[in-house]
């Protein structure tokens, strides 16, 4: 009983999560299909990343890629696995309020990844309706 108890603390949640929770929780949650909610940014080649806010998303896209900012923004977003089918699905959203339903992978978080961070298996998306401008 108690042992369930555990393994079930551990489980992802069924509901949509943000993007700070996915990574804070992506060790426990490694291997969990979940949904997260967030900005995404461009989507296609060698970039793809969940940000947790408008601004954090903004910041990323009106910056260098190799600016203090840029690499800040990144450093709080949720890298999105390559996937053609995916990107081609996600062209429609980039930039914009979205929820991810996806396979978590801590991989990258104990080792170096190049080209394309994967910190979500991408399996589905679906646009969020802003619930304010300063989202």
């Amino acid at each position: 009983m108690i042992g369930s108890a555990i393994l079930s603390a551990c489980s992802a949640p069924p509901e949509p999560i943000s993007v700070g929770r996915a990574k804070g929780n992506i060790v426990f949650w490694n291997g969990d299909i979940v949904s997260v909610d967030g900005w995404l940014g461009k989507c296609e080649g060698f970039d793809c990343a969940l940000f947790p806010s408008r601004a954090t998303m903004e910041e990323m896209r009106s910056n260098l890629p190799s600016s203090d900012e840029a690499l800040d923004a990144y450093e709080q977003a949720l890298g999105i696995g390559a996937d053609a089918r995916f990107d081609e699905k996600a062209k429609a959203y980039q930039y914009r309020h979205v929820r991810i339903r996806g396979r978590l992978d801590s991989t990258c978080t104990f080792h170096t990844c190049f080209d394309r961070v994967t910190d979500l298996h991408p399996m589905d998306i679906q646009p969020l309706k802003a619930t304010s401008k300063a989202d």
